[in-house]
């Protein structure tokens, strides 16, 4: 098939047209290659003629550490070092300067402070420091001294209860058991209105036994045996005393009764 000249021209002007496009895009290739490479050249030449590395700038007199620099100078660690030493805290200095708590630690330390005990107001450290002349405890202060301690432990051995004293003194009831047993209070079976302990204390005449106590007295368990074994059944005997069958059974067995045949 024969092409025309004008289809000839066309493809030919659409050929240069795209070899035009490709020179433009070298040329543009090699300009930004060409402003890389000055780029490179020019942090070279900037990083050859630095002076000396990042960790032996000083800042305001102070040596650079790795990672942030310090808050503080050397000289101004030693400064506040001296004010939280002569009675003033930590926190307050922190508080003015506002800086973090943190940042006020580390510095004092930097200086040579050895620690947190030593903070506040010249007072000593905290197991060693009296409260209304009662010795300090780990943790929280106690509540009242040995003194008001034993008074309460002689008012609860006279008769009031620990419960009672404690609602007084609106404190709870195991800051009341605490207080007692410092003083020397030898428990819980001490407290109350001076009575004996649960399983020696008598109810109706009968013992007391571990957990509820006893329904019926010894006497009266005999006597119901005596019906049982006269011939009444023990179920029309636990309704009339409104009390249920086992408890009955366990009553009779009490006073020796063998069973139910």
């Amino acid at each position: 098939m024969a092409r025309t000249p004008d289809g000839m021209s066309a493809i030919t002007s659409a050929l240069r047209h795209l070899e035009d496009a490709m020179r433009a895009l070298v040329n543009e290739n090699a300009q930004l290659k060409r402003q890389m490479q000055g780029i490179v050249d020019h942090r070279q030449l900037l990083g050859g003629q630095r002076g000396p590395g990042r960790s032996a700038r000083a800042r305001d007199g102070a040596p650079r550490k790795r990672g942030r620099a310090f808050k503080f100078t050397d000289v101004q660690a030693a400064e506040l070092r001296r004010q939280v030493e002569g009675g003033k805290s930590a926190v307050s200095l922190a508080n003015e300067l506002k800086v973090s708590l943190p940042t006020m630690y580390n510095t004092l330390k930097r200086a040579g402070w050895e620690g947190r005990g030593q903070r506040g107001r010249g007072r000593p450290p905290r197991a060693a420091r009296p409260r209304d002349g009662a010795p300090r405890k780990r943790g929280r202060a106690f509540k009242f001294t040995l003194d008001q301690a034993g008074e309460f432990r002689k008012q609860v051995e006279g008769g009031k209860s620990a419960a009672s004293l404690a609602k007084d003194l609106k404190v709870s009831l195991p800051t009341m058991y605490n207080t007692l047993k410092r003083a020397g209070w030898k428990g819980r079976g001490q407290r109350g209105r001076g009575r004996p302990p649960r399983a020696a204390r008598p109810r109706d005449g009968a013992p007391r036994k571990r957990g509820r106590a006893f329904k019926f007295t010894v006497d009266q368990a005999g006597e119901f045996r005596k019906q049982v074994e006269g011939g009444k059944s023990a179920p029309s005997l636990a309704k009339e005393l409104k009390v249920s069958l086992p408890t009955m059974y366990s009553t009779l067995k009490r006073a020796g009764w063998k069973g139910r045949t």
